[in-house]
């Protein structure tokens, strides 16, 4: 039997009284608890160690992999995302920054953590709605800020 569209009707799933595991908690191996934005303060870092050499990735397979492959090219990536956030002292959000550069959102979004741990970008406390109409952070290169102090 089909539903007019050439497929097979779906059938409904019946509720199940098997017992589900919780989700596995990740927990990082590397990032400060003063820098800890997203995270509990529990964890404590990420496997990859604090972005000095690379980008880093939670103790899990396929996270650990991603960090592998992107690593050579991760310092060329948040090399654009800075240059963008220095050339714009009102700061950029992600989908802003990702607009300008051309470039994908999964490549660029985890260059701002990298460089929020380095201390390189700040959030400004200002926010600006992103693609999906969300509140979204607007981040700000910090040497703008020692310039500005300097002057």
């Amino acid at each position: 039997m089909t539903n007019g569209k050439g497929t097979a009707p779906v059938k409904a799933i019946e509720a199940s009284t098997a017992t589900v595991p919780a989700p596995t908690k990740l927990t990082p191996t590397s990032v400060t608890a003063s820098f800890n934005r997203s995270a509990p303060s529990d964890q404590s870092a990420f496997a990859g160690g604090e972005y000095d050499n690379g980008p880093g990735h939670y103790a899990v397979d396929t996270s650990a992999e991603a960090a592998a492959a992107i690593a050579p090219v991760s310092g060329q990536y948040r090399a654009v995302v800075h240059r963008l956030l220095c050339s714009h002292p009102d700061g950029l959000t992600v989908d802003e920054t990702c607009a300008i550069a051309m470039m994908p959102r999964y490549q660029l979004q985890p260059r701002f953590t990298e460089l929020l741990r380095k201390e390189m970008i700040r959030d400004t406390g200002a926010r600006r709605r992103n693609v999906s109409g969300r509140r979204a952070i607007v981040w700000r290169a910090t040497v703008l800020d020692r310039m500005e102090g300097e002057a």
